[in-house]
């Protein structure tokens, strides 16, 4: 095993560009203060390799010898101890580290049980060790990866393990401390794995056939989404229809453009009537949903003509992947895809504890901290459910107490009403109902800012406790994760995601 070495002759080097994030002063006084630089490491287009600061890019430490770093070490955040001679300051030569393993400093902890920390120390004790295989070996092998995302995934635990071990009021300062190194060690575990964004090409055929499954409500023009899950039936959310007489709103099938920015031949239905709505929510506003019966078109149900989406009964977990479709501003229609669940509806206690220390460290500097998480801690309701014990259940204060699956994706006023997809199975999670602003300005996901969705497990659930023969009299593709079948048998009404 090569030994990783930087030699500590390195002098801080300021670069003159556009200034990010912190002043470039107060960037090298904490440096110079906490002996710590942290960042990534980057090659200039002359080889020069640099350390640029995570807080202000433009503050960078050469490194010399950068032959002895591997690829593994250029793509994850890193911390290097500096050294401080003649005023001068430089990089450490005695230790490179992976970001959260180098910035874990127990003697910065504040009270905690001595086990506590014992625990704490001896996990990430053992992923630096499996860090510095990662990073300095020439071609780390994929069990090496395995090995130090093992490792973080236990220093990971260890972490939540202290925060559930916390009192339930105060001690601010332990929660403060534990969620800033959660989120760190959290980060460096996306930075070795990610989150799984890569898929089969197929993937993305299937996303276009189920597409056509949905639809946009209209009277003169598109103002909401929906979609079809049977021959006759169409799924929106109630607030679309609330303020119109059913009759006179109109289904859109094939609202869409092609490639060349020519409209495809669009068929309208006809609204029959409104065979269920939300009922009230824990003694709140209605669920928002509304299944609508569309007349047959010439003859023929909708369901003939357009594949019916099957709906999926399996929660899904933090960072789920999702996509929806729908008609952004009543245009034609859009997939918005990379989209991924960050506030699941359903979780268990150590879930809860992780959501709540990323919420800790989301707010720690906001100056409604303590609101912030309050709205947090409310929303998510505790209940003890018969088969799988304590369960925490997001009924988002923000969004009037509705059932929610926070998640961080791109749409817009028209997409209420569309279906939220699992995009592992395909079939749908949710329907989408509330969001952010319209804007053009960058936001960043979190508990402060995401979309809602509507969880379709309490669509299902309301509908089986009104009508409990629905599915069967219907023929709704409902996907029961539980025995990976389809229940109904759907006599030919389902896409294909209902029978593969």
């Amino acid at each position: 095993m090569r030994v990783l070495t930087v030699i500590p002759i390195l002098m801080l080097t300021l670069l003159q560009h556009e200034v990010f994030g912190q002043s470039r002063e107060r960037v090298i006084g904490d440096i110079r203060r906490s002996g710590i630089a942290e960042g990534s490491l980057k090659k200039l287009p002359n080889g020069t390799v640099v350390l640029e600061s995570e807080k202000n890019p433009t503050v960078s430490i050469p490194v010399e010898r950068s032959e002895t770093l591997n690829d593994f070490a250029f793509g994850v955040p890193v911390t290097g101890r500096i050294v401080i001679r003649d005023n001068q300051v430089r990089l450490s030569a005695d230790r490179l580290d992976l970001g959260s393993v180098g910035q874990f400093q127990l003697g910065l902890a504040p009270r905690l049980k001595p086990m506590t920390l014992e625990a704490l120390e001896s996990s990430f004790r053992n992923a630096q060790a499996r860090a510095a295989v990662a990073m300095r070996t020439p071609v780390p092998a994929e069990a090496d990866l395995l090995q130090l995302d093992q490792a973080l995934a236990a220093a990971e635990n260890e972490i939540v393990k202290a925060y559930v071990d916390l009192p339930v009021t105060g001690q601010d300062a332990q929660r403060t401390f534990l969620a800033g190194n959660f989120v760190k060690v959290r980060r460096d575990r996306k930075a070795v794995y990610g989150r799984l964004d890569f898929y089969r090409p197929l993937t993305y055929g299937r996303i276009l056939a189920n597409s056509r499954g949905t639809v946009a409500i209209a009277q003169d023009r598109a103002h909401c989404s929906g979609v079809l899950v049977s021959k006759d039936l169409v799924l929106t959310a109630l607030h679309c229809i609330k303020d119109f007489f059913v009759q006179d709103l109109k289904v859109w099938f094939n609202f869409e453009q092609d490639l060349s920015d020519n409209n495809l031949p669009r068929q309208s239905f006809d609204v029959a009537g409104v065979v269920a709505e939300g009922k009230p929510v824990r003694g709140g506003e209605k669920l928002d949903f509304a299944l609508l019966r569309i007349l047959p078109h010439d003859g023929k149900y909708a369901g003939e003509l357009y594949p019916a989406q099957c709906i999926s009964m399996k929660r899904p977990l933090r960072d789920a992947p999702l996509y929806v479709v729908g008609h952004p501003h009543g245009l034609p229609r859009s997939v918005h895809d990379n989209g991924w669940v960050i506030f699941p509806f359903q979780i268990n206690e150590h879930q809860f504890a992780e959501l709540e220390l990323l919420v800790q460290a989301e707010v720690a500097n906001n100056p409604d901290r303590q609101n912030k998480l309050q709205t947090f801690r409310e929303s998510y309701v505790r209940r003890n459910d018969p088969v799988v014990g304590i369960v925490y259940e997001n009924y988002s204060v923000r969004w009037n107490k509705q059932p929610t699956i926070g998640a961080e994706i791109d749409t817009f006023h028209g997409n209420s009403g569309g279906p939220a997809f699992d995009k592992r199975n395909h079939r749908i999670v949710g329907l989408l109902f509330d969001g952010e602003d319209d804007v053009s300005t960058p936001w960043s996901p979190g508990w402060t800012r995401h979309e809602a969705i509507l969880p379709i497990t309490k669509v299902v659930e309301q509908l089986n406790n009104d009508q409990p023969d629905w599915m069967v009299r219907e023929k709704v593709c409902v996907w029961n994760s539980a025995t990976e079948l389809a229940s109904p048998a759907l006599g030919g009404f389902c896409n294909a995601a209902c029978t593969q």
